[in-house]
């Protein structure tokens, strides 16, 4: 696999990079061992091709693990989705923020790997992720900051299998997606609520 940018024979743009993710303070070699060659470009596929392997997915788990990085999933909600995260529309799920804090207050929601285990596993029509995740809810009332909840949670499982016709159009299903399992020893709440409710 070229590593670089080119020009082919065939006058097409191409471009391949490593994909894979470390943690900078600790660099060391990967359980994952090196990423996976295959050809940049299938001849017979369409103009623009997007590849990515699972080598890339489990060395950023790997990498977030180490480094133990926080996923700021209020940021990533709004740009992606133009979610606004605050206690009206979390409040949806959990109406007690609502009831404690009032509406439209600001919550951040962020997640932290945290298991090692943590994989993705990509196979001919079909991708899975298994990891664990700390993810925690604090509030911003302005003068103070709160965390309204913190749950770990184990056994967080995606499934999915994807397929594409020769017209370039993508579909599959999603039998399995799951938060995991909260650990009821490591819960705590400002909400009154129980690990099990929530």
């Amino acid at each position: 696999m070229n590593t670089h940018a080119q020009i082919t024979k065939q006058s097409v743009f191409e471009m391949a990079v490593n994909g894979t993710f470390y943690d900078q303070a600790k660099p060391k070699a990967s359980q994952w061992g090196t990423p996976v060659a295959f050809p940049v470009r299938n001849n017979a596929g369409r103009s623009l091709q997007l590849h990515l392997t699972d080598y890339s997915i489990n060395t950023l788990l790997e990498a977030d693990y180490s480094n133990q990085g926080t996923l700021n999933v209020s940021k990533l909600l709004k740009q992606v989705l133009k979610v606004d995260v605050n206690t009206t529309s979390i409040g949806k799920v959990i109406p007690q923020l609502i009831t404690k804090y009032g509406k439209n207050v600001e919550l951040t929601i962020s997640g932290v790997v945290k298991d090692k285990k943590s994989n993705a596993k990509f196979t001919t029509g079909r991708a899975q992720a298994d990891f664990s995740l700390a993810i925690s809810g604090v509030i911003d009332t302005g003068s103070k900051t709160e965390t309204a909840f913190y749950g770990e949670f184990d056994g967080a499982a995606v499934d999915s299998y994807l397929k594409s016709s020769k017209a370039g159009v993508l579909s599959g299903s999603i039998p399995t997606l799951s938060i995991g399992k909260i650990n009821p020893k490591t819960f705590r709440t400002t909400l009154g609520i129980s690990a099990m409710s929530l």
